[in-house]
């Protein structure tokens, strides 16, 4: 597009920790930044870690984010604990069932479920089978029924080590569930409100901080009940309509200059 009338808008939904070890991706992204008019992120927190002179650039285009259709919970007795995403080390979910472990026997009517696929599923198997959870902690794989996942669950937490949005974190907010993260991970500390829509947990004693939390949540259903109400208001920031309003005047006004 060089020499052309035409604006280029470049997007980025990768967080600045990404590029800690990859040099040469980072350094192409810096050239494709230089190459264009504008250059997006999901969120302020994410464009916040880049350099001043890639922000100067920069413009917050956050994901849309939908409920899935409604599902009925088909009469389950165990409450349900869920995490969504990938089986891979950022998602951080050895750090999860630790957690769990440390509570469960306190709360016996309570199912650890983590949804999604990947390298370290033997390695977690490894794990839940050392901890004697073998029947407290599910990992169904891949889902293509979120709907069902989300409103068959209680509580979500999400314990990555970063995101650059988290929209497994979104939908479930979207769906009226209390959330829990890390308060230094991108994406999940701006999605959660800590108080008001979920809870945000210390970088220190993860699995025990973490463990802290769920278990606070699990003995106060009426807490879970506010957050989770709160959290299905504050998601209403990212329907899809105000999402592609956004773009609109964005591309709206590169246009025009």
């Amino acid at each position: 597009l060089k020499g052309s009338d035409i604006p280029l808008l470049a997007s980025e939904h990768n967080v600045r920790e990404y590029y800690k070890n990859r040099k040469l991706e980072y350094g192409l992204l810096r050239i494709s930044v230089s190459l264009s008019n504008r250059f997006s992120v999901i969120s302020s927190v994410v464009g916040d870690g880049f350099s001043a002179d890639l922000r100067k650039k920069m413009v917050v285009l956050p994901n849309p984010v939908r409920a899935f259709e409604p599902a009925i919970r088909n009469g389950q007795q165990h409450k349900v604990i869920l995490s969504v995403g990938r089986l891979v080390e950022l998602k951080n979910h050895k750090t999860l069932i630790a957690a769990f472990s440390k509570v469960a026997d306190e709360f016996p009517d309570w199912t650890l479920r983590i949804v999604g696929d990947g390298d370290l599923r033997v390695d977690m198997e490894t794990q839940i089978e050392a901890l004697g959870l073998r029947e407290r902690v599910q990992l169904p794989g891949f889902s293509s029924e979120m709907g069902q996942e989300y409103e068959s669950a209680d509580i979500f937490v999400h314990p990555s080590r970063y995101e650059s949005f988290g929209m497994a974190t979104a939908e479930a907010a979207a769906h009226g569930l209390p959330c829990l993260g890390f308060a230094d991970c991108t994406g999940t500390n701006e999605l959660i409100i800590d108080g008001v829509t979920g809870e945000l947990v210390g970088s220190l004693n993860r699995a025990e901080g973490l463990g802290k939390k769920m278990a606070g949540l699990m003995a106060k259903p009426e807490l879970c009940r506010k957050y989770g109400e709160a959290a299905k208001t504050r998601i209403a920031e990212f329907s899809l309509d105000r999402c592609v309003d956004r773009l609109e005047q964005q591309l709206y006004e590169m246009h025009r200059s």
